[in-house]
């Protein structure tokens, strides 16, 4: 069905939607900034970063990717019609809490119980949010990639050094 659909879809009339299905056909999918990854390494270098525990470095790069993908996609020089901005929040591990085990959670026994990991393991309980904040692009646009990846890293280091003037070595 999916395929049809497909098929059908590359005939649309609306030329964006046929690109898409042309593009999703042949495993060709837009292009991407990765903005985590660039708050990420402008971040390492940071003394105040490198101190921060685990959490508040995962919330802080959170809030920085979040306000550059609001900054940037306000700048109509930059963000241009081809551009989507994809931010999913994964977390991972999920815990179910279901007694006597169940398929989708890592089930261990302790004292004859089968019992989900979280409720017997610290490190996996508190594990952290893994976070996605990209922007795919049109790469029929000539150097928008560039473009956009400049656009960002200034960004980044403009919202990073916001965020980190008002941090005090408590939790953000």
């Amino acid at each position: 069905m999916f395929w049809g659909s497909l098929y059908l879809l590359k005939g649309a009339n609306d030329g964006s939607i046929a690109t898409i299905a042309r593009r999703i056909e042949e495993r060709k999918i837009f292009p991407m900034v990765d903005i985590w990854r660039i708050a990420d390494e402008v971040a390492a270098s940071d003394a105040v970063v490198q101190k921060m525990l685990a959490a508040d470095r995962v919330e802080l790069l959170h809030k920085v990717c979040t306000y550059v993908a609001s900054e940037v996609s306000g700048d109509k020089d930059v963000w241009l019609e081809g551009c989507y901005y994809d931010k999913y929040d994964r977390p991972i591990y999920k815990p179910k809490k279901i007694a006597e085990g169940h398929p989708q959670q890592i089930n261990v026994q302790v004292g004859g119980k089968i019992v989900d990991i979280v409720s017997i393991s610290p490190l996996v309980a508190s594990a952290a949010t893994f976070n996605i904040h990209r922007v795919y692009y049109d790469d029929a646009v000539e150097d928008h990639g560039k473009i956009l990846e400049s656009a960002i890293t200034r960004a980044v280091i403009r919202q990073l050094s916001l965020q980190l003037s008002s941090y005090v070595g408590e939790p953000i």
